[in-house]
């Protein structure tokens, strides 16, 4: 069995309660695999896409932009 993919993203979202004003794009994103699921999360300042959430979960993974 291969690694299954997924992830959903929000753009324009409020940081936190204490920081509503501060506007922020939110990624997650789940590696699952025969025997184990993993989940990562990212905050960014990057509009997020369709076309362009595997590349910035690639990217961020790395720490790089």
């Amino acid at each position: 069995m291969g690694v299954e993919h997924r992830w959903r993203f929000v753009n324009d979202v409020p940081l936190n309660a204490s920081n509503a004003d501060v506007r922020v794009n939110f990624i997650e994103y789940w590696e699952i695999g025969a025997h184990k699921v993993q989940h990562f999360s990212w905050v960014t300042d990057l509009r997020v896409s369709k076309r362009n959430v595997y590349h910035l979960m690639r990217v961020a993974g790395r720490g790089g932009r």
